[in-house]
């Protein structure tokens, strides 16, 4: 498994983000506080876009401000919060989309963990019938389009801040 490096908002506008971009050993781990706002948030998707355009690799994601608690994250419910407005500002547009069945095999949370997380599923177990499974995995891509809308929207006011 490649080293992770943590990323949190305070690095996120330096240069220690693009030596991150340009190593491939190295695999950003971004870690977002639970006091963040949205606003914070959007910034920090948007500085952290031109490394994952660069890796052609997503990010995976983690919370800090949970370690004194000893639950796991999927039952705290101000977690539930912090990825429900992680999602609804298009975070999972710059997060890896892998899925382990191993967790340990990955340093934190692929856009599937984190929209389980938002949706109070992760840590579930949960049967469903086929038209409840179609629903979830509509509402799922529903989440991904609205990070893929806002993602084109970020570029986009890129471009035209980059023009100016």
């Amino acid at each position: 498994m490649k080293e992770t490096f943590a990323l949190t908002s305070d690095l996120i506008h330096n240069s220690t983000l693009k030596a991150v971009a340009g190593s491939p050993e190295t695999l950003p781990l971004l870690v977002i506080s639970i006091d963040l706002s949205e606003k914070d948030m959007r910034e920090m998707i948007a500085a952290i876009m031109p490394v994952t355009d660069a890796r052609n690799e997503g990010i995976y994601v983690t919370m800090f401000g949970y370690d004194d608690d000893p639950r796991e994250l999927w039952q705290i419910p101000e977690a539930r919060i912090v990825a429900q407005r992680w999602v609804n500002v298009g975070g999972l547009g710059v997060m890896n989309s892998d899925a382990h069945a191993d967790p340990s095999k990955q340093p934190g949370f692929g856009t599937l963990q984190m929209w389980l997380l938002a949706q109070g599923l992760l840590g579930q177990s949960v049967s469903m019938s086929p038209e409840t499974l179609e629903c979830f995995c509509t509402d799922y891509l529903k989440g991904c389009a609205i990070a893929n809308d806002i993602e084109a929207e970020f570029r986009e006011n890129l471009g035209r801040h980059r023009a100016n």
